[in-house]
């Protein structure tokens, strides 16, 4: 099973949810418990990208953005794991072993791709 993370999806996901409630970054970092500049470095898809899965949920909360929206899977399982963990996330902050480890999995998955796109971006 291979997961996709689509950083540009994230960053528009993040632009339109300051559009649509009318607030700047640092609202919205305010609101996330971040920084502006990271908030920035979301929206603009900098080499920098990599912000810790705290902030990122953090930002992702704030906005009312879903897992879904900007992770995908390659199979049925997979998505119905991204949901799984998704509505869980909003739920509750105590998760499952179960999904602690799916989340583990995802997360790591995405790093990969992180660094492989870092990597062939400073070899252009």
């Amino acid at each position: 099973m291979a997961y996709t993370f689509n950083a540009q999806r994230l960053a528009d996901l993040v632009r339109a949810c300051r559009d649509r409630e009318g607030i700047d970054q640092r609202t919205l970092a305010a609101r996330a418990q971040s920084s502006a500049s990271t908030i920035s470095r979301i929206e603009n898809r900098t080499e920098k990208l990599s912000p810790d899965l705290d902030t990122v949920m953090r930002v992702i909360n704030a906005c009312g953005i879903r897992l879904e929206e900007f992770i995908d899977a390659d199979d049925e399982s997979g998505k119905a794991q991204i949901q799984d963990i998704s509505t869980q996330l909003r739920a509750s902050s105590e998760l499952s072993a179960a999904t602690r480890q799916a989340l583990a999995a995802i997360i790591q998955a995405v790093r990969i791709q992180l660094s492989d796109q870092n990597t062939q971006d400073t070899e252009l």
